[in-house]
């Protein structure tokens, strides 16, 4: 993969693939991409945007949820200090977004990133903490059909 659409369609097709979005991470960091250090973060702690088409709301579209970072929790729950620092005007407190200025939901990369950067607001000391204690890989791991085997 040599572009971040590259990246962006392996992750649309395989949004669970943690290997493709820690490959992305280091690839936004050979750039000096902002959000590098916050994608690591999303695949390390086995995040994805929940998909409104998946949740059965028939429209494109994901959202993250505020709530625990743990190996139970949903695979959307994002801290309260790391949701906090999403943009506001689309969230309603425990979801974002709830809706974008035209009524729609943001596609998984607009959300994706939105996080990744909203990451990089944290203090130093969190985010380490979040890089160094990820959610563990289990049975809800990664996709076994990954962009590479695809």
């Amino acid at each position: 993969m040599t572009t971040e659409d590259d990246f962006q369609q392996a992750l649309d097709a395989h949004p669970r693939d943690w290997h493709t979005r820690l490959v992305f991470a280091d690839w936004l960091q050979d750039r000096g991409d902002a959000r590098a250090a916050g994608f690591r973060a999303i695949a390390l702690n086995k995040r994805y945007p929940l998909s409104a088409r998946t949740a059965g709301l028939g429209t494109d579209g994901c959202w993250w949820h505020r709530g625990p970072l743990d190996a139970h929790g949903q695979h959307n729950n994002i801290p309260d200090d790391w949701f906090a620092l999403l943009p506001p005007e689309v969230s309603n407190g425990s979801f974002w977004p709830v809706f974008t200025r035209d009524k729609s939901l943001l596609p998984r990369r607009e959300c994706e990133s939105a996080l990744a950067l909203a990451f990089a607001e944290l203090p130093p000391e969190r985010q380490a903490e979040l890089l160094s204690a990820p959610v563990p890989f289990g049975e809800d791991g990664p996709d076994r059909t990954t962009a590479a085997n695809a």
